[in-house]
């Protein structure tokens, strides 16, 4: 007849392992989930947002439509932010921007002119690092917008090639801000036409998944390196007890 025996100290010793290895692992998802957010954030900056740094092309700075955002100002990098939370059981890492720019950048799509048009900036608007220059930065309204000379900008009908549509501009050089009689007795600024903002009513942003191609990317470093801090915790809760 066979028989057997229950070590009580020995299933306690099973079940306090048990319980310290669920703690662990838990622990241990939070410390993962935290450091994937951070994996991400570093990869949305330095790579998805940080592409080629915008080239002039005419009278705009374009970065390629491609998987990453051309650095213009260093706006849209910035206001990358994370955050984890706990639901439920699951640790969740979140990792994005609220800018609305950014998501159209991702998606693509047609951005319509919630008032008179879409003020898209020249190089004339900009610093040499790509941001609005301060006369536009502050404004509440581009109507409030003046050239070097302290004169309100003017709505320019392009009538040269490579300028169709609707322009804001100012005038610079000698004679800036006077006005003048031209050639055929019309009156005009005096002064060097300067173009600032194209105006219009639709803007199609090409999309350039940028989050999607991120998190592909960094799928198998985080895989990776979540799978060896668990093996870790598990290792040294059972070892420990064992």
């Amino acid at each position: 007849m066979s028989s057997f025996k229950l070590d009580a100290a020995a299933l306690h010793r099973t079940a306090g392992i048990a319980h310290d290895a669920s703690a662990s692992v838990q622990r241990t998802a939070a410390d993962a989930v935290l450091r994937s957010g951070l994996i991400a954030e570093r990869d949305l900056k330095d790579v998805a947002l940080a592409g080629q740094h915008a080239q002039r092309r005419g009278l705009f700075l374009e970065g390629r439509a491609q998987f990453a955002l051309g650095i213009r100002s260093g706006h849209a990098v910035n206001s990358i932010t994370g955050q984890i939370f706990k639901r439920g059981e699951t640790w969740i890492s979140s990792v994005g921007s609220p800018l609305e720019y950014v998501l159209r950048n991702e998606q693509g799509g047609q951005i319509t002119a919630r008032g008179r048009a879409l003020a898209i900036p020249t190089v004339n608007a900009l610093t040499p690092a790509g941001a609005l220059n301060n006369r536009f930065s502050g404004l509440a309204s581009l109507r409030q917008a003046r050239d070097p000379g302290g004169k309100k900008l003017f709505v320019w009908k392009g009538k040269r090639k490579g300028t169709d549509g609707a322009w804001l501009a100012g005038t610079a050089g000698a004679g800036a801000g006077t006005v003048v009689r031209d050639a055929k007795g019309r009156f005009r600024r005096g002064g060097r036409l300067v173009l600032y903002f194209l105006l219009r009513r639709v803007v199609q942003i090409p999309a350039r998944y940028m989050f999607r191609t991120s998190s592909r990317r960094i799928a198998p470093e985080i895989v990776a390196q979540g799978g060896a801090q668990m093996g870790v915790a598990l290792q040294k809760s059972f070892g420990a007890k064992s």
